[in-house]
């Protein structure tokens, strides 16, 4: 591990002085993969997003390669038993019918978990609430017909100025994950973090940084009523909030996980073993200091093209070190809709 790497975590604060309502799903029964008891491992995701910038349906070779590098994952993940959730915008949604392999239900039906990613609200200043809410709800009907609303409860994304805790929660999504500094964009000025003003979120490189800034309050799932700010609200809750960003795998030596880490300014790393024994020791020190009567969950960012050949030795590291700590009872795996379920007592 880098010695940047050790002194942000050394510097990270023990979320002094939160006051957070107590959430659903923290009373000490839970099930979920055979775990019960008093309370709850670090539940671990690993979000895979097939991005709005492809063009799986207008190309089968671009489709048939994200299929066979996702195949791939699935076939490493099932060897080492981890669990991936794979979040669909339109291109590879759309390719699902055009190309007449529904992929994403192959994906449900191997025992992963499925979603949607929303590029949404953020880069259209002049996009109304309506639509925002009807171009929110066509992402997620494009998903429902491949795997069924029920399986579909979840948006990667979606953040910025508009009203995403209503938007999402009115275009039938139950929870938000993917949550990154743009999400800070509505809320009251005086509930953001130093530094996460409107033009440092646009302008500054801080709008895909990873938050709520307090390392350890990031892992806690909570329950919004509205967009006032990012902590849990005890009634009137629409939308679950699912955060626990880590960032990409690459990149954790380098300190991506941090709030602060403007991702604009360097080019992406090479994936490491490095990487991993970072990630390994920030999952220590989580654990070290986390509440574990709440429901705690952190993610890992990726795309299908990560799952390439090129990575496969620091992928099978990676696997193999979370292996070590579900064996442990440190982490557990679970797709992002499992978590959520989990917390709401399902």
């Amino acid at each position: 591990m880098s010695c940047s790497m050790r002194d942000g975590l050394s510097s990270l604060a023990i979320a002094l002085g939160l006051s957070l309502s107590p959430c659903p799903g923290s009373a000490e029964k839970v099930e979920l993969h055979g775990v019960s008891g008093e309370g709850h491992p670090i539940y671990l995701t690993s979000m895979t997003h097939m991005e709005g910038g492809a063009n799986d349906h207008e190309s089968l070779s671009a489709f048939l390669t994200n299929v066979h590098l996702l195949e791939d994952a699935m076939d490493l993940a099932d060897r080492w038993g981890a669990v991936l959730t794979v979040e669909s915008e339109r291109p590879f949604a759309m390719a699902n019918v055009t190309w007449k392999r529904n992929f994403m239900q192959e994906i449900l039906d191997r025992g992963h978990g499925t979603g949607t990613h929303c590029d949404v609200g953020y880069g259209d200043l002049t996009m109304s609430q309506a639509d925002y809410e009807r171009e929110l709800a066509f992402n997620k009907t494009l998903v429902d017909r491949l795997v069924g609303a029920t399986q579909n409860t979840g948006c990667s994304g979606a953040g910025g100025a508009l009203d995403w805790v209503s938007g999402l929660a009115n275009s039938g999504f139950e929870y938000v994950n993917g949550v990154v500094g743009m999400h800070y964009l509505p809320t009251l000025p005086w509930s953001r973090p130093e530094g996460y003003t409107d033009y440092a979120i646009r302008f500054e490189g801080l709008f895909h940084s990873q938050v709520p800034v307090d390392l350890l309050d990031r892992t806690y799932l909570r329950t919004l009523a509205n967009d006032n700010d990012l902590a849990h609200d005890s009634s009137g809750g629409q939308l679950v909030f699912s955060a626990g960003g880590l960032g990409k795998l690459e990149g954790i030596a380098e300190g991506n996980f941090e709030s602060h880490f403007d991702s604009s300014s360097v080019s992406e790393p090479a994936l490491t073993e490095d990487d991993v024994d970072a990630l390994v020791e920030l999952i220590y020190w989580i654990d070290e200091y986390r509440d574990p009567s709440r429901f705690s969950k952190i993610s890992i960012m990726s795309h299908a093209n990560d799952w390439r050949e090129g990575n496969h030795r620091e992928m099978v590291y990676f696997l193999k070190a979370m292996k070590v700590l579900e064996d442990k009872g440190v982490i557990q795996w679970a797709t992002e809709k499992q978590v959520v379920d989990a917390y709401l007592g399902r």
